[in-house]
């Protein structure tokens, strides 16, 4: 229990525990920074051969939502593999030490809901196990990913990230990853949700029915 507190103030500045505490209780207030990447264009020069990504299906999702701190529940997991999204796992020394996902349909982020074209694809839920931190899991893990992008034909990827998560800011930077825009995205108990656009960074590619526009 302690050691959790500690990692979630570490990497949580107190704006971030504030939106936390808030979700608990059914309301999202989070500004958040639309990315976009060229998979090519941030190829990686780390050394992988001594790990794989392995794409998981439904008999893996009670294992990743067993995994500390994970991000959601085996029921949610289950719910995007439903909806067609896709699940990576990263393999190290025969262990599952992290993973990611995508939706190669739309940005289907609360706040977005855009389709993507074919070449498109946008990356989520980015977990490395929190014990292993220090092992440079992160870079690996998106090397990996990268791989298997340019196997699938994807070319640009879009990102989500909280304004407030420093650590993710930083790393989207390292890749390439541009900011589009800065949104609010407002969530109400299920009852009212809306995005609103504060600042363009950059125009972007169109989209036939983006919801974070107006």
């Amino acid at each position: 229990m302690f050691a959790t507190l500690r990692y979630k103030l570490r990497y949580n500045p107190p704006p971030r525990l504030l939106i936390n505490a808030l979700k608990r209780v059914g309301i999202t207030i989070l500004p958040y920074y639309l990315t976009l990447r060229s998979v090519q264009d941030t190829r990686s020069t780390l050394e992988r051969s001594h790990c794989s990504l392995v794409e998981l299906g439904p008999e893996s999702m009670a294992t990743i939502a067993a995994m500390p701190m994970a991000h959601a529940s085996e029921a949610v997991y289950r719910q995007r593999l439903s909806l067609g999204q896709r699940c990576f796992g990263l393999m190290l020394d025969g262990r599952l030490v992290g993973y990611c996902w995508m939706d190669p349909a739309r940005c289907s982020y609360g706040g977005e809901g855009f389709e993507l074209a074919d070449d498109e694809g946008y990356g989520f839920d980015i977990y490395t196990l929190p014990g292993e931190r220090g092992r440079n899991l992160a870079p690996l893990l998106n090397a990996c990913f990268s791989d298997r992008l340019e196997e699938l034909g994807i070319r640009r990827m879009y990102g989500v990230i909280d304004r407030y998560n420093r650590p993710s800011l930083r790393f989207a930077q390292k890749i390439g990853a541009r900011r589009i825009r800065l949104n609010l995205y407002v969530n109400l108990f299920g009852l009212f949700e809306k995005s609103w656009m504060l600042r363009r960074y950059e125009d972007e590619p169109d989209h036939p029915d983006s919801s974070a526009r107006t």
